[in-house]
């Protein structure tokens, strides 16, 4: 599954907004909580793979979606939408983020 990795990760159990509604604030700063749980995780080299590969919103890994795309820039490579066998698990995601 896309998202497996993320069983083993600090935010686990957070609720997945707080890492996205940032975003929706006129400062867009990321929340303590978010940013702490990205310290130290045991699977934040999976998840910066990850978010590098397929996110655009977001903080994943500790790393803004701003980050990442300059990552992105300065690495020469491109996101790869999620698709095919994950797409109902993203569009799930998606929802529940919304929600």
């Amino acid at each position: 599954m896309l998202y497996q990795w993320r069983e083993f990760g600090n935010c686990k159990d957070l609720p997945r907004g707080l890492f996205f509604d940032y975003e929706k604030e006129e400062k867009r700063i990321v929340p303590d909580e978010a940013k702490t749980a990205c310290q130290n995780c045991p699977v934040r080299s999976s998840c910066l793979e990850h978010a590098l590969l397929h996110e655009n919103f977001g903080y994943w890994a500790n790393t803004t979606a701003g980050q990442r795309r300059k990552i992105r820039k300065d690495e020469g490579t491109t996101i790869k939408p999620v698709a095919g066998l994950f797409e109902r698990e993203f569009m799930t995601l998606l929802a529940e983020i919304r929600a």
